[in-house]
């Protein structure tokens, strides 16, 4: 491979990771607009918020087998609950390793599929 084709390739693979971080920073700080109530709070903390998380770990997976990704899960996570929130430390720190978890489980997911259809 050309000194080129490296460089683009290792821009490439940076550009994604920061796509990924910025979709769940955007995730975790704009979505807080839209819940109105107990209920769409509960749909974005217990269906959206995983959601995400699994798909965007799932595809991370698929093309890269670094785990970096899932520190930026709680990383990203946990002010916003601090901040939109107001939760005490160790609510958010429940919700956070949840999704860590999940984001976890969609990484080996996709890195498993990645292996498979080489």
């Amino acid at each position: 491979m050309r000194d080129g084709t490296k460089i683009k390739l290792k821009q490439l693979k940076q550009t994604s990771f920061c796509s990924y971080l910025v979709l769940l920073g955007l995730l975790f700080y704009l979505s807080p607009i839209l819940i109105s109530d107990t209920g769409s709070a509960m749909f974005f903390l217990l269906g959206v918020f995983p959601a995400i998380c699994f798909g965007c770990s799932v595809i991370y997976g698929l093309k890269h087998t670094s785990f970096w990704w899932i520190l930026s899960v709680p990383v990203l996570f946990i002010p916003s609950g601090l901040i939109f929130y107001q939760w005490p430390f160790e609510v958010g720190i429940f919700y956070a390793l949840g999704y860590t978890l999940i984001a976890l489980i969609g990484q080996i997911v996709g890195i498993l599929f990645s292996k498979r259809n080489k």
